[in-house]
């Protein structure tokens, strides 16, 4: 889906900014919904018929799961008008129990890379609209997904589908920003440009077939 013209596209940039509720399904969180290239995949086939249960959560920590398949896991509990709030916090708490400590305790830095990447990934989906954390007490909970996903990039700082998936989120965050549209594209391909990908390849065109479409934003 192309965005909008700039005029038109400011306009629902502003309503989305005075109407809190209102749903935002073209964005890069949104709109780019690549886990069907995965949907042979039986966590991510589970995950698109289940939600989000103990052995999904299970899976998302699991170091033997690669991370194409953790991120397309995410992508399948999807976005649900920008109102699911409850994934991110069931995982966090199952983090919790996993470490052993209330989740007040947990800071980014206590997760692992995968954890990062899931719970990340996870907080930008359920607050796309403004990329706020969790919520509640302790620095995990406070803390922007683009900051957990920071984790993850320091923890993996070769994995394409890490940095891919960071990059989408910083996309989103320029979204709303005026005039600011061309780095929705650039915070993306800069990934996409930047090196072997470790992500399916209909997978990857999905993603990069809709973010193509800002390129318009960054002139000739």
């Amino acid at each position: 889906m192309r965005p909008l013209p700039l005029a038109a596209g400011l306009a629902v940039l502003f309503a989305v900014a005075v109407i809190p509720g209102l749903a935002r399904a073209d964005s890069p969180l949104t709109s780019t919904t690549f886990h069907a290239a995965y949907a042979d995949v039986e966590p991510v086939a589970r995950v698109a018929r289940d939600g989000l249960t103990p052995a999904t959560m299970d899976d998302l920590s699991d170091v033997a799961v690669p991370h194409d398949v953790r991120a397309a896991m995410v992508n399948a509990l999807g976005w649900r008008g920008g109102r699911q709030r409850g994934n991110s916090r069931t995982y966090l708490d199952h983090i919790a129990t996993r470490h052993g400590r209330p989740a007040a305790r947990l800071r980014p830095a206590d997760l692992s890379a995968q954890e990062a990447l899931a719970l990340g990934y996870m907080v930008a989906m359920d607050h796309y609209l403004d990329l706020a954390p969790i919520g509640g007490r302790g620095a995990l909970a406070r803390a922007a997904p683009a900051r957990i996903l920071g984790q993850a990039r320091r923890q993996a700082p070769n994995d394409f589908t890490v940095a891919l998936i960071l990059g989408l989120v910083r996309a989103q965050g320029f979204l709303h920003k005026t005039n600011r549209w061309c780095r929705v594209h650039r915070e993306v391909f800069s990934v996409v440009n930047g090196g072997p990908s470790n992500m399916r390849q209909a997978a990857l065109d999905a993603i990069t077939g809709y973010m193509q479409s800002y390129q318009s934003y960054c002139g000739p």
